[in-house]
């Protein structure tokens, strides 16, 4: 086959899965919206912002520092005209249009970035394969028609790992572009600085220590630029920079005192829950948190730690969230640390990794009674853990794979470098939601893109081969055949 009409035939495949892609996503938004408290406050963030010029959740509200201002910004530009609440035509149109523009960028951004990705790691195989996964996971697909920050993230994340490993050649033109792609995620979410750690294993593989430095001091300058006025901003407006600290309850409040339970919280939660209902009810004043709820998630350790754990919630309910609830809830961290150093350091993170990876990431459809496409949902819903572990063991596999190959060690080290961290860093500190992994599955694509791309090859390899020795065979044979009969015509 000639390589034009390979080439024909890649880019025929390429618009088939971007078209289904598409399609797919907007016939599950078709009637469905995923809008949670989250996604309310975002909207309410851009309205304020566009009608009085303050980035707060209302006209009476303080300003907003916690939630970072690029989702509200977006959330406002894309439906300019419309009302948000889903009510009325005008109210859905505000919805749908945000939902569209998600949509675009998670087919034309994050699914031909990991396109691009994966064939520089390994070929045209390798791209579709990664292409065809970004287009049809599950999690990507619902996550796309949410009204949640995690699409946009997903971008962030290919954008700066496709400058790190398409840029290469380029680096002190390319890495500084990825560091304003950091930044624009530090202003996306508290999280976004994450991906800075992308830069160790790319700077480790462009050459002697010289250029590392130029470039690492090139790409750190451009970070500081766009992203110093939020922290400067705070700093003046709110009395403190709050580069990636506090903490909110669920109705946008600050919670000052937030640590000592934060610390108590990380010494027994053994996944994402306790990062959920729990705190969330712990931080807002108006829920009381009662020790059976967090008798059932193993969060006691002895009776007497469920004794002062009680009498802290008492303390809360007559102070709140005070410095002295807060210093209560820090002596029983350090308590339980220090009597069990490895269960809490070691293995209850790696279990909260676990925990992360083998979750169905159905957040958004985790009700069935409000559920997109019902007919094809109810079918693939008790297929989603079985679909999440098979995309854990295929990265897994496909990393060691990809790492240990000398060709594609360097391109490989800096994706897996970005999983690895980002899961790391979040099961450590039990922020351990399974949709924070969503933003870096399309990461994971491009690494089982690759390692199939790199089984097909040697399976034709060896294939190529035995054809060839079952040929060299044949030729010996009748060879050997010639020989003889040659030899008795002679004689």
């Amino acid at each position: 086959m000639g390589r034009r009409r390979r080439r024909h035939i890649e880019l025929f495949a390429i618009c088939v899965l971007l078209f289904a892609g598409a399609w797919l996503r907007l016939r599950v938004s078709r009637d469905w919206v995923f809008a949670g408290s989250d996604s309310y406050a975002y909207v309410r963030l851009g309205d304020e912002w566009a009608e009085h010029g303050r980035f707060a959740l209302g006209p009476d509200e303080p300003l907003e520092w916690y939630r970072r201002p690029l989702y509200p910004l977006f959330v406002r530009a894309v439906r300019v005209g419309t009302h948000a609440a889903p009510s009325g035509d005008a109210g859905w149109d505000g919805w749908r249009r945000i939902e569209r523009a998600q949509i675009a960028i998670d087919v034309l951004v994050t699914g031909l970035l990991a396109l691009l990705i994966a064939r520089r790691l390994g070929g045209r195989v390798a791209g579709l394969v990664a292409l065809a996964l970004a287009m049809t996971f599950p999690a990507t697909v619902w996550f796309t028609c949410g009204i949640l920050t995690e699409p946009i993230l997903a971008a962030l994340t290919m954008a700066v790992l496709a400058c790190l490993v398409l840029g290469r050649e380029r680096p002190r033109r390319w890495f500084p572009v990825a560091a304003a792609f950091v930044a624009l995620a530090a202003y996306l979410r508290p999280d976004g600085p994450m991906l800075a750690i992308a830069f160790v294993p790319a700077l480790w593989s462009i050459g002697a220590w010289r250029q590392r430095l130029v470039v690492a001091a090139l790409s750190i300058a451009v970070f500081v630029a766009v992203f110093a006025p939020w922290p400067l901003r705070n700093a003046i407006r709110v009395e403190s920079p709050h580069l990636a600290d506090g903490m909110v309850d669920r109705y946008g409040h600050d919670v000052p005192h937030y640590r000592g339970y934060w610390r108590w919280l990380q010494t027994w939660a053994y996944d994402g829950a306790a990062a959920g209902e729990l705190q969330a009810c712990f931080y807002n004043v108006k829920c009381r948190p009662t020790v059976a709820s967090y008798q059932e998630h193993g969060a006691f350790s002895s009776y007497d730690e469920r004794e002062r754990v009680s009498a802290l919630f008492r303390l809360r309910q007559s102070e709140g969230v005070s410095a002295r609830v807060s210093d209560g809830f820090a002596i029983l961290a350090h308590e339980r640390r220090a009597a069990h150093p490895w269960r809490v350091l070691v293995a209850l993170p790696l279990h909260r990794a676990w925990a992360m990876w083998s979750a169905a990431q159905d957040e958004p459809i985790a009700n069935p009674r409000w559920e997109p496409w019902p007919s094809v949902t109810d079918r693939v819903r008790p297929h989603l853990p079985l679909v999440a572990l098979a995309l854990l063991l295929g990265a897994a596999i496909a990393a060691v794979a990809l790492v240990v190959g000398r060709r594609t060690r360097a391109i490989a080290a800096v994706l897996v470098t970005t999983i690895v961290a980002r899961t790391a860093l979040l099961a450590w500190s039990a922020y351990s939601l399974p949709r924070y992994l969503v933003s870096i599955d399309p990461a994971c694509f491009v690494l089982v893109g690759a390692a199939v791309a790199e089984l097909a090859r040697f399976s034709l390899r060896i294939a190529a081969k035995r054809a060839l020795l079952k040929s060299g065979a044949r030729v010996t044979s009748a060879s050997e055949s010639y020989s003889r009969a040659s030899e008795g015509s002679r004689n």
